[in-house]
């Protein structure tokens, strides 16, 4: 299952979904991830589940990282603002992305 929730800002879209069904492979984009598990729906949705939430690391390739969890998320690279114009980083971010992806899609 795939799915992309759009909306306004703090609707609590990251909250909803993490209630997928498990097991769940997410990927932060932003920064939303431990407001939507730890924060008002915890008790609710995520007290009883099993989270892994990996660290970005830069240089090193991405591995699967979700046997045994309910709920993993990636932490991507965050591309750099230069100018109003112009970021950089985005390459490592797309190539960091879809590699997990692929494999949590394959999976």
């Amino acid at each position: 299952m795939l799915l992309s929730i759009e909306g306004d800002e703090a609707t609590r879209k990251t909250t909803m979904a993490y209630t997928a069904p498990k097991p769940c492979v997410g990927f932060n984009f932003d920064i939303g991830e431990e407001r939507a598990l730890y924060g008002a729906g915890y008790t609710r949705y995520f007290e009883d589940k099993k989270i892994n939430i990996v660290k970005y690391k830069k240089g090193l390739a991405p591995q699967a990282q979700w046997d045994g969890y309910d709920i993993t998320i990636y932490e991507l690279p965050r591309p750099i603002q230069l100018e109003d114009s112009q970021l950089a980083g985005m390459i490592e971010l797309w190539d960091y992305f879809i590699a997990l992806f692929g494999d949590a899609a394959s999976d």
